[in-house]
């Protein structure tokens, strides 16, 4: 279907307008619109040229249609440029049973590691380094930017404590200290916190779980209460 020339001269604005509103709307839009044009454009001193409904209607749809477009565009371009937001948090994380009781026997170790290691997973802060004692964890991970560490800590602590008291009634007290340590460390440092957690039941053949923390405690500085600390 063409338009007749002396519509152009008619009203040159309005049908450019419809010309780029229609770009990339599916053709039988277009062709309505035009259409709509036409079948009122003969008489070109016809006031009602662009109050045919059809033609309105198909204007405005194509319009609609185009500024979609547009927007659409305008949002994957800005997408693509947005800078990122990165980080690198790396934590070592310490923390106990309750009253330190010697509730994670080599048994349950074996399994409660791994399932602590997906729990990290899931919280998008994986575990570098994951071993212990009886009686109290650490692990070295990467914090997600878009958590914090007690949030992090609370899911790790909830998840693992109904987790092993589903393995037997010997384990239907066990709970977690309420506290933890949280201690930042360099990249340049991965490679001995890992040897230090990975020989953490050597270590405690000479060392209590408190001397350890209290160690930890003071080399960085941090003020603490003795009669809150362990529980």
């Amino acid at each position: 279907m063409t338009v007749r020339d002396h519509s152009l001269h008619f009203a040159p604005s309005a049908l450019q307008k419809l010309f780029v509103a229609a770009q990339g709307v599916p053709s039988a839009v277009t062709f309505c619109a035009l259409g709509a044009w036409e079948s009122t454009s003969r008489d070109t001193t016809n006031p009602e040229t662009f109050q045919n409904p059809q033609f309105l209607f198909a204007a405005k749809w194509s319009n609609l249609a185009a500024t979609k477009r547009a927007k659409r565009e305008i949002n994957e371009r800005e997408t693509k440029d947005m800078p990122q937001s990165l980080s690198s948090i790396l934590i070592h994380l310490i923390f106990s049973t309750k009253h330190r009781e010697p509730f994670i026997t080599p048994e349950i170790e074996t399994e409660l590691h791994p399932y602590m290691a997906s729990i990290f997973r899931g919280m998008k802060s994986p575990s570098l380094a994951l071993d212990g004692t009886p009686d109290h964890i650490h692990a070295l991970f990467s914090l997600s930017r878009v958590i914090t560490i007690a949030q992090l800590v609370e899911e790790l602590k909830t998840e693992s404590s109904k987790w092993i008291k589903t393995k037997g009634q010997e384990f239907r007290n066990f709970h977690w200290q309420n506290g933890y340590g949280a201690f930042s460390i360099a990249q340049s440092q991965v490679s001995t916190v890992k040897r230090y957690i990975a020989r953490q039941k050597v270590r405690h053949g000479k060392m209590t779980f408190q001397d350890e923390y209290r160690r930890f405690l003071k080399s960085y500085g941090i003020d603490y209460d003795e009669r809150y600390v362990w529980d």
